[in-house]
């Protein structure tokens, strides 16, 4: 597995909005959409969702591996010319600047992962399912609970190379 260059994680703020989740979410895509990039983390989890249209930009990024507006001239020559490389690499012609940016979102999408920590618990979480499919169709699921401690033990033990991990119970 590739190393993670980055794990970007929305920080809030009394003002944050729309646009600084872009700008958050932009930054990640850039990432990896670079060359030298194997993979990028973007971390959300449902108490980061401060506005509903945070996840018609996450569902919108599962179906077409982008969002649409958030790009710059700028932005996208540079993921092109990225792309670029990696044809360069595979001794490829160059192609027409629409298939270079096919070719860049193809990147982001193989390497940018998109962790989205929800909470059953949450009363939103079905509606979101319903009103944003992608985010439980597009996605790889895992429900984590709480572990018994046998389980805690075993994967410490296993994590610090030992057989067995003591544990005085007091």
């Amino acid at each position: 597995m590739g190393r993670h260059k980055q794990c970007k994680q929305v920080v809030l703020a009394k003002n944050y909005g729309s646009k600084q989740f872009l700008e958050d979410y932009k930054e990640a895509w850039m990432n990896a959409a670079n060359y030298n990039v194997e993979n990028t983390t973007f971390l959300l989890t449902d108490n980061e969702i401060k506005k509903e249209v945070f996840l018609e930009f996450v569902n919108s990024f599962l179906n077409t591996g982008e969002i649409s507006g958030m790009l710059e001239k700028v932005d996208r020559d540079t993921a092109q010319a990225e792309a670029e490389k990696f044809m360069v690499k595979r001794g490829e012609d160059t192609p027409p600047a629409e298939v270079l940016f096919e070719g860049a979102v193809n990147k982001v999408m193989d390497a940018l992962h998109m962790v989205l920590a929800f909470s059953p618990a949450n009363p939103r979480f079905r509606s979101r399912g319903q009103q944003f499919p992608s985010l439980f169709t597009s996605c790889s699921i895992d429900f984590f609970f709480p572990w018994p401690e046998e389980a805690l033990l075993e994967t410490a033990a296993y994590l610090l190379g030992k057989e067995t991990i003591f544990v005085e119970k007091s």
